[in-house]
């Protein structure tokens, strides 16, 4: 059964700034939020901070270098958003260019954890939702695990997704491809055509066999013999 997500409309984003842009993903790239831990979370007042978060425009000093304010995107910057209970949030469609690894968002679809997995533990909600999704994803547009990557792998100027997480890599994989390994597909349906519906056959009884009838000229000879042996005695 595919998760249930929550989507954009019901969690009341906001439009993006600009369009977005198409692309085809071919891999997908694991986030912490890294804002506030877990036990901070407020659902979709939560989700919508994030975004407001990253549309708003940075404050940077003389130098140009971020000092406050907002990330500047034209919209949340991730595809998907995993909360402490394991509920899933859409951010951007992944049908469109996120914005989430510096220079390395084309075709990268970004899956965040709600929660600073510097400090803490990932729920295990969110442990137990995570390889879910990325087999969803995966299946959609045939991505192996082996293009399954955390942010740090992709950006070695972060620590994201945290310590507490990106240990974790291998056994997420590894679940992934449990998930796919064990996937059957439902048989398909035998559908009679009309007109051509299946023949029941009634079991066989046995019919005690017929006995043989005399024609009818043997029998008159036979009754002209029984008469003729009476009329001698």
């Amino acid at each position: 059964m595919a998760l249930a997500v929550i989507k954009r409309e019901t969690w009341g984003a906001a439009p993006p700034k600009t369009a977005w842009r198409d692309h085809t993903p071919d891999r997908i790239t694991i986030h912490h939020t890294a804002g506030g831990t877990t036990d901070k979370f407020k659902g979709h007042e939560t989700i919508r901070a994030i975004q407001k978060f990253h549309q708003d425009a940075p404050v940077k000093d003389d130098s140009g270098k971020r000092i406050g304010g907002g990330r500047g995107f034209k919209d949340i910057g991730y595809h998907y958003i995993i909360a402490p209970d394991g509920s899933v949030y859409e951010g951007r469609p992944e049908t469109v260019i996120g914005a989430h690894v510096t220079n390395d968002n084309t075709g990268n679809v970004g899956i965040s954890l709600y929660g600073n997995f510097d400090t803490e533990k990932p729920t295990w909600e969110q442990i137990d939702t995570l390889p879910q999704l990325i087999a969803e994803i995966s299946a959609r547009w045939v991505i192996p695990t082996t293009r399954v990557f955390i942010h740090k792998q992709r950006d070695t100027s972060t620590d994201c997704p945290g310590a507490n997480l990106a240990p974790v890599l291998s056994q997420i994989k590894a679940s992934v491809d449990d998930l796919k390994r064990f996937e059957v597909e439902k048989p398909a349906e035998t559908v009679v055509p009309p007109g051509d519906q299946q023949t029941i056959i009634e079991p066989k009884v046995p019919v005690p066999a017929k006995q043989p009838v005399l024609p009818a000229s043997a029998i008159v000879i036979i009754l002209a013999l029984i008469l003729i042996a009476l009329l001698r005695d």
